[in-house]
């Protein structure tokens, strides 16, 4: 995910559903898919037509319909979650462990297909609610976010081998943002997804 100018990533910045996936798809390693899908907003030479093929190929993102994916639509919490546990369901981890969702007070807004997942995401500290015990899962997902996700879904299989390749020229390219963010453990997933998106357009 590149940042939006050489010294600024926009945290509060909503990400989009091409842009998720596109992370997903390069974190697991890239693995070319020869599914054709039949989203008709999805061309053969947009950046994350790959991602979006491999998603499909394995049950990992579904389309607003057969045809429509909505790649440039910004990810809400509920399809964030969802697309994480499908993900963690493909890579065989085990998504037993769960949370009641008691403790949150706008459960009732949660999409029927999402509520597994929300009780996986809290469950495992995935993801957790705002300061006033809401989860908001219609809101859209900021870079910060998703930033603070991927590491957690890839450490239940040891996947923090983020390949050193795409991160050691982004670690010297962006070692300014210490100096406005500080938590380290912001930094360092900003510079994982930054690293892994690098081919990717900036928005």
């Amino acid at each position: 995910m590149s940042g939006v100018s050489d010294t600024e990533f926009a945290p509060d910045t909503d990400i989009t559903r091409g842009m998720f996936i596109t992370v997903l798809y390069r974190i697991d390693g890239e693995t070319k898919s020869d599914v054709d899908y039949n989203f008709t907003d999805v061309n053969e030479n947009d950046y994350f037509s790959n991602a979006v093929a491999w998603g499909s190929e394995n049950n990992i993102i579904s389309g607003y319909s057969d045809t429509e994916f909505a790649p440039n639509d910004n990810i809400t919490r509920e399809q964030m979650v969802s697309i994480l546990k499908r993900f963690a369901e493909y890579k065989q981890i085990d998504t037993s462990i769960i949370d009641t969702l008691d403790s949150y007070s706008d459960t009732e807004d949660i999409s029927d297909y999402a509520v597994s997942a929300f009780q996986w995401a809290c469950g495992n500290k995935i993801i957790s609610g705002f300061t006033d015990n809401t989860l908001r899962p219609k809101a859209n997902t900021t870079r910060a976010q998703a930033a603070a996700v991927f590491p957690k879904v890839s450490n239940f299989w040891g996947a923090y081998h983020f390949r050193l390749p795409f991160i050691a020229p982004v670690l010297l390219k962006n070692a300014e943002y210490r100096l406005k963010y500080n938590s380290i453990h912001v930094i360092i997933t900003v510079y994982i997804i930054m690293g892994v998106c690098k081919n990717e357009r900036r928005e």
